[in-house]
C-alpha cells in the first residue's frame, strides 16, 4: 500500500484524475460486459428451453390429438348414414394421419433423450400396426356388404384394436410427461442461471464500488498528504523559519512546482536576511573603525572582525605613502613573520596596488605556503589581495588568506564593506594628517617663541 501511495504521490494531478475516472469506467465496463454475457447465456438457455423442450412437447401433444382424431373419424365413418358423411369422415381421418406424422417428425427433431427415443421407436411400431387396423376397418366399411360392416363394427370395438390405440396413446403421453419433466428441469436451470448471474452482478458491483472507493481514497491521500505537509512547511517559512527544508522539490508534478516556487521565495528570503546581517555587521565594523586612532589599530580592528566572517587564518594591512611608491604594513591578523614593506608593482601586494584591481590566487599543498601553529602548519588554500580605492587612488592594500576557498557570499560581503572601509580609512588618514600638522605647528610656535626670548634678552 505504501509503495502504491509513494508512486501516486509523484504523479501529476491530471494523471491521477484520469486514473481515477479510468478505474471507475473500467469497472463499469467490466460489469456491463459481464452482464451482457450473462444476459446472452440466459437468452440462449431460454431459447433452448423453448426450441428443444416446449416445442417438442407441443408437437408430441399435437400428434397425440391427431391420434384421437383418427379414432374419432374412424368411428364417425362407421356411424355415417350416407356416402357423403362417410367420405367427409374418411378425409378427416387421412388429414389427421398426415398431421400426426408431420407433428411427430417435428417433435422427433427436438427429442434427444435415449428414453424418449426408445419410446418413439415403440410408438412407431404401435402406430404402424394401428394404421394397418384402420385400413382394414376402412376396407370393410367401404363395401356395401352388411356382413362386412358388422365385422368392421365388431373389430373396431374389439379389445385388440382398443389396446393398440390405448398403448399408442399411452406411449405419447409418457413421452409428453417425460419432456414436461425435462422442461421443468430446464426452467429450473434457467432460474438457477438467472439467480447465479444476479448474484455475480451484485458481487461485481460491490467489488467495483469497494475498489473504486479504495482507489479514490488512495488518490485523495496522495493529493492531500503532500499538500498538507507542504502547507505546514510554507506556514513555518512565512512565520520566519527560513532555514526549513522544503520537501517534494524533486516531484515532477503540481506539488513539485509549488515546492520549487517556494524554494525560490526561500532563497530570496535568505538573501534578504543575509543582506540585513551584512548591513548590521557593516554598521558594527564601521562603528569600531571610527574609534581607531592609528593605521595599525585600523588594520588590527578590521581583520579581527573579518576573520570569523571570512574564515581568515592570516591577514595583513599595507598603507600606501603619499607618493604611491611604497606600501608599509600597518596591522593585521596572525602576521608576525610577514613582510613589512612592498614597493609598488613588486610582488602581488605591490602589483594589486599598481593595477588597482583584486588579485585572487588558489594554492595547493605542493606550494608549501602555510601558517605555523603549535601542532604543525596550516596550508593556505586561497590568497585574496584587495586594494582600497578612494577617488580612483589606492590608499591601502589588504592581504587575506584562508585554508578554504572564499565563498561567493564571503566575497559579496567584502565587496559590500569595501566602500565603507575605504571611507573610514580616508577619514582616519585625514585625522592623522591634521593631528600631525597641529603638532608640527605647536613645535614651530614653541621654536619661534624661544628664538624671540633669546633675541629680546640680548
Amino acid at each position: 500500500m505504501n509503495k502504491i501511495l509513494s508512486i501516486l504521490v509523484r504523479l501529476k494531478l491530471t494523471i491521477k484524475l484520469i486514473m481515477g475516472f479510468g478505474f471507475v469506467l473500467m469497472t463499469a465496463l467490466m460489469i456491463g460486459l459481464q452482464n451482457q454475457r450473462d444476459f446472452t447465456v440466459l437468452k440462449d438457455e431460454t431459447q433452448a428451453l423453448y426450441e428443444k423442450e416446449l416445442l417438442g412437447i407441443s408437437h408430441i401433444k399435437e400428434a397425440n390429438n391427431n391420434l384421437m382424431i383418427m379414432g374419432r373419424s374412424l368411428r364417425q365413418m362407421m356411424l355415417s348414414p350416407n356416402f357423403k358423411e362417410r367420405e367427409y369422415a374418411r378425409r378427416s381421418l387421412k388429414d389427421a394421419q398426415i398431421h400426426l406424422q408431420t407433428e411427430l417428425s417435428e417433435g422427433r427433431k427436438r427429442i434427444n433423450h435415449p428414453e424418449n427415443l426408445k419410446q418413439l421407436a415403440e410408438f412407431d411400431e404401435l402406430f404402424a400396426k394401428y394404421c394397418s387396423y384402420v385400413e382394414y376397418v376402412e376396407t370393410l366399411l367401404e363395401s356395401n356388404n352388411s356382413y362386412n360392416k358388422s365385422l368392421a363394427v365388431q373389430f373396431l370395438f374389439s379389445s385388440e384394436f382398443i389396446s393398440i390405440g390405448q398403448k399408442a396413446d399411452d406411449t405419447l403421453d409418457a413421452i409428453t410427461d417425460f419432456e414436461v419433466k425435462r422442461a421443468k428441469d430446464a426452467a429450473a436451470h434457467v432460474e438457477f442461471v438467472y439467480a447465479k448471474n444476479r448474484r455475480r452482478s451484485i458481487g461485481l458491483l460491490l467489488i467495483g464500488l469497494i475498489g473504486a472507493s479504495m482507489f479514490g481514497w488512495l488518490i485523495g491521500i496522495s493529493i492531500r498528504s503532500p499538500f498538507n505537509k507542504l502547507m505546514d512547511t510554507i506556514n513555518q517559512l512565512l512565520s520566519g523559519n527560513i532555514n526549513i527544508e522544503i520537501p517534494f522539490k524533486d516531484f515532477d508534478n503540481e506539488i513539485g512546482d509549488i515546492a520549487r516556487s517556494f524554494e525560490i521565495f526561500q532563497g530570496d528570503a535568505k538573501s534578504l536576511e543575509r543582506q540585513n546581517q551584512f548591513k548590521g555587521m557593516q554598521t558594527d565594523i564601521g562603528a569600531e573603525l571610527q574609534r581607531c586612532k592609528s593605521h595599525s589599530d585600523f588594520g588590527d580592528t578590521l581583520f579581527s572582525r573579518l576573520a570569523p566572517i571570512m574564515g581568515l587564518v592570516y591577514a595583513a594591512f599595507y598603507v600606501s605613502n603619499y607618493s604611491h611608491t611604497l606600501l608599509q604594513k600597518a596591522g593585521g591578523y596572525a602576521c608576525i613573520n610577514s613582510k613589512d614593506t612592498f614597493v609598488w608593482g613588486k610582488g602581488l601586494v605591490g602589483q594589486a596596488a599598481y593595477d588597482k584591481r583584486v588579485i585572487s590566487t588558489k594554492l595547493t599543498s605542493d606550494d608549501n605556503i602555510g601558517l605555523e601553529i603549535g601542532i604543525g602548519t596550516l596550508n593556505i588554500r586561497e590568497v585574496l589581495i584587495v586594494p582600497l580605492l578612494h577617488l580612483g587612488e589606492v590608499s591601502a592594500v589588504m592581504e587575506l588568506c584562508s585554508i578554504y576557498d572564499f565563498t561567493d557570499e564571503q566575497k559579496a560581503f567584502l565587496d559590500l564593506i569595501l566602500p565603507m572601509v575605504s571611507m573610514n580609512f580616508e577619514i582616519l588618514s585625514t585625522n592623522i594628517k591634521t593631528c600631525q600638522r597641529f603638532e608640527n605647528n605647536i613645535v614651530l610656535t614653541q621654536d619661534q617663541g624661544s628664538n624671540y626670548i633669546e633675541t629680546y634678552s640680548i
